[in-house]
């Protein structure tokens, strides 16, 4: 009985002392260590629904085997903003775990319903160039987001900036650092400065103004380095015109058609008097004759095409560039010059603005072929 009489003192001793979580300092380490031990306990609860790892951007979170107040990474990470399932959560040592899946287990902390806008990011170096619109510019945002707030500057197409850090946000889009709350769309800008800084659009006629008996060549496309169409457009002659460009080192290029430009250094919007070689009839007043272009000549009959109401002193021309009625002095290769009225037209014509199509019988015009002519409208 000497054992139960030590038990109810104890009880006793207890009661009486009134000991509480607050004292457990009193105790001795064997029962401190008996009482905190509920520290680790496990307290599980529902939890479930898609959730999103809310990191920092180009960073993982690391996967666990189960909660602990020390868990045990498995070796599996999770990226930032990527999406999971999560079936429950657990409370231990003050910290929430979710579970992701069969013996995985993150912070909840680092997780959240809400999807993150940042979802990667990368440092950058350098310099880099705005490649948007000629004469157009681009927003600076003051911070990446899935709608970015205009901090009220722009960057102009083609200047150089330097370039710290690109993100991309949750929607897809990225962005490029260029200072201290200032991002721009990393879709306008490029490694290489853009070919074409300046642009602008023309309309009219313009003529090519170069050398006598020499003509200038037709490129493709604007460019520091353009490529050759093996076209080329006789001094003198006139062509509509639609636009204008600059490129990078200071070349410009005028656009004469699809895929057709010249520079613009040998186009003037006056037409050139072209010197020729040849004799010309003695004028009354040389002084006021109109000045002559340089132009492509093939013939037809019009008797073969069923026309007998237009005589062999007929042209068809393009009207926008000879309307019609107009009187004309053309002066052949061989240097004989005859005069022509502009009574018809064609589909050719309106393709090819700087050719005529002359009338003559049959067999002269397939003997004439296709020829450079020099043209004198007469006053």
């Amino acid at each position: 009985m000497k054992v139960n009489k030590t038990i109810i003192s104890l009880i006793a001793f207890i009661s009486v002392s009134g000991v509480t979580k607050g004292s457990l300092t009193n105790l001795t380490p064997d029962k401190v260590q008996a009482v905190t031990f509920k520290s680790d306990e496990i307290q599980y609860s529902a939890q479930s629904g898609d959730f999103f790892v809310n990191y920092i951007p180009g960073y993982a979170i690391a996967v666990y085997e189960k909660p602990a107040v020390l868990p045990k990474p498995t070796g599996q990470t999770l990226p930032h903003g990527s999406a999971w399932k999560v079936s429950r959560q657990a409370l231990v040592g003050g910290k929430w775990y979710y579970q992701v899946g069969k013996n995985q287990w993150v912070q909840a902390t680092y997780m959240s319903r809400k999807q993150p806008e940042i979802s990667t990011a990368s440092n950058l170096g350098g310099t880099m160039y705005v490649n948007y619109e000629p004469n157009a510019s681009i927003a600076v945002y003051e911070a990446p987001a899935n709608l970015p707030k205009p901090n009220g500057q722009y960057l102009k197409h083609g200047t150089a900036w330097k370039v710290f850090q690109q993100v991309t946000t949750s929607n897809g889009k990225s962005y490029i650092k260029v200072g201290e709350n200032q991002w721009v769309q990393a879709n306008y800008m490029s490694q290489n400065q853009p070919e074409i800084i300046a642009s602008s659009a023309l309309s009219g006629t313009m003529y090519v103004n170069y050398k006598n008996n020499a003509s200038i060549a037709v490129f493709s496309r604007p460019a520091n380095y353009p490529a050759l169409t093996q076209k080329y457009l006789p001094h003198g002659s006139g062509w509509r015109v639609f636009r204008q460009v600059t490129t990078s080192n200071g070349r410009r290029f005028i656009q004469v058609g699809n895929g057709q430009w010249v520079q613009a250094d040998y186009m003037s919007w006056n037409q050139p008097i072209i010197h020729q070689q040849q004799s010309y009839p003695q004028q009354s007043n040389p002084a006021v004759q109109s000045p002559s272009r340089v132009m492509v000549a093939t013939a037809y009959d019009p008797r073969v095409l069923g026309n007998y109401t237009f005589g062999y002193d007929t042209v068809a021309a393009n009207l926008n560039v000879f309307p019609r009625g107009t009187k004309l002095q053309i002066t052949f290769r061989d240097g004989t010059t005859k005069n022509y009225v502009v009574r018809d037209t064609g589909g050719f014509a309106a393709a090819n603005p700087n050719q005529l199509d002359i009338a003559m019988p049959n067999a002269q015009a397939i003997q004439f072929g296709r020829q450079t002519i020099t043209v004198r409208v007469i006053n």
